[in-house]
């Protein structure tokens, strides 16, 4: 990994929009692009959300969530 004090000048790798490419991936990992949250991932993302709150308020054991494994 790599120290970033250069401009990014590649357009952002934009996540839940479509399937993530190996290359976009290393390239993330490198520091050569940055990351974004796809607007069209916000509902997804949401919905998870309050499963786990209701999760999470019923006490109920989900393995890697409420359970410290995972």
């Amino acid at each position: 990994m790599r120290l970033v004090t250069e401009p990014q000048t590649a357009e952002a790798v934009s996540l839940g929009a479509r399937p993530l490419s190996l290359s976009e991936f290393y390239e993330v990992c490198a520091g050569d692009r940055t990351v974004e949250l796809s607007p069209a991932a916000r509902p997804a993302l949401d919905a998870s959300r309050r499963l786990l709150e209701r999760v999470i308020r019923e006490r109920r054991r989900v393995y890697g969530v409420t359970t410290g494994f995972g």
